[in-house]
Formats: structure tokens, sequence, C-alpha cells
């Protein structure tokens, strides 16, 4: 009996260090780790994908294989575009915006934005981003409020 209880402690006191150290290594990762922002799927995008489709289709229907293909590449661009967009702010201090293997992202430096708002137009919304002397993007996140709260904390921070 007196073994069995030294062995019990004995776990009890390994299992306390390394739930203590596994408690520290994830708050330590949670400080240094990068956040991604999906971007949203507006209406207009659905419709370009629609419009595309239809013309495929209808070049397959009159017998034009060569410009099916042209309206299927133009289709996948699309898709993997509206799927792979993303907005990530690196621990380094950088936002990247990455929109997909077929087209060319951009990296902005947080030191570099000056302002960051919300803008809503008469057929869409998102996030305008100011930086450098007179440039300016707009994105489109799924949760807008958040990614614009996490790049101005940022910003105050850097």
């Amino acid at each position: 009996m007196r073994y069995f209880v030294r062995i019990c402690i004995t776990f009890f006191y390994i299992y306390t260090t390394i739930s203590f150290f596994i408690t520290i290594l994830a708050e330590n990762l949670r400080n240094e780790m990068n956040r991604t922002f999906h971007a949203r799927i507006t209406w207009n995008q659905v419709a370009v994908m629609v419009v595309a489709a239809v013309l495929a289709i209808w070049a397959f229907w009159i017998k034009q294989a060569l410009l099916a293909v042209v309206f299927l590449l133009m289709l996948i661009v699309l898709i993997e575009r509206i799927i792979h967009t993303t907005y990530t702010v690196t621990t380094d201090g950088m936002l990247v915006l990455y929109y997909g293997r077929f087209t060319k992202g951009r990296e902005i430096k947080l030191s570099d934005i000056r302002k960051a708002e919300r803008f809503k137009g008469w057929l869409t919304h998102g996030v305008d981003i100011f930086y450098g002397a007179n440039d300016h993007v707009a994105v489109q996140p799924v949760n807008e409020i958040e990614f614009l709260n996490f790049i101005q904390n940022s910003i105050i921070k850097k």
C-alpha cells in the first residue's frame, strides 16, 4: 500500500509538471502565431462564376471546344481565387494579402498602415486599408469588425 501511494504521488507530480509546461508553451505560441482571416464570397463573384459556367456549357453545345476550354480555365482561376484568398497578419509585423496561386499577392508592413476603416458601398462592403504615401487596398474578410479591430490593435502595438 505504501508503494502504491508513492507511485500515485509521483505520477501526480509528473502530471502537474507536464501540464504546467504545456500551459506555458501554449500561451507563448498563442502570443506568437500568425492570424489568418478568410475572404468573404460576394454575390458578384458567384454571378461571374455562373456566367462563365453557362458560357462554357454553351460553347460545348455549339461544338466550340477551344472556347469552352477558355471559359473552363477562367472558371478554375475564379474558383481558386475565391477559395484561397486570405489576409494574414504575421508575427514579424506584416499584413500578407494572398489571392491564390495564380495571382500575385501583396505584403504591407503594419508600420506603414496609416488607417483602416470600414466602407459600405451600394453593392458591397469591406475594409479599406490606407498605407504608404497614397496607396490603399480594399479587403473583404468574413468578419470585418474582428479584422478591423485586430489591424488597429496591431498598428497600436507597433
